[in-house]
């Protein structure tokens, strides 16, 4: 893995496999900045029970390696982890 970061914010918009969502995730975590966000794009509830899409399952099992927690954006189709103290208010536990 190519080092660029690291990053404050990091947008994570890979293709709606399991595998490439993983990956993006993981080096996501990797190149995060002390008090950055990451965001995950289509982070869609309705497509999880179907297995239309690894975007719910990749960033949290990829947070669940880092030992940390991220939280769907309510009313939204974005998921976002930060490294800021304090920041969550609700978590999504699998």
């Amino acid at each position: 893995m190519e080092n660029h970061g690291p990053f404050d914010l990091i947008f994570v918009d890979a293709d709606h496999d399991y595998e490439s969502v993983f990956r993006h995730s993981v080096v996501a975590f990797h190149q995060l900045a002390t008090g950055g966000a990451i965001l995950w794009h289509v982070y869609n509830h309705l497509s999880f029970l179907n297995g239309a899409n690894g975007v719910l399952e990749a960033p949290y099992m990829a947070a669940k390696i880092f030992g940390r927690d991220i939280l769907w954006i309510e009313g939204t189709t974005l998921a976002i982890y930060s490294e800021v103290s304090g920041w969550i208010t609700s978590v999504i536990k699998g």
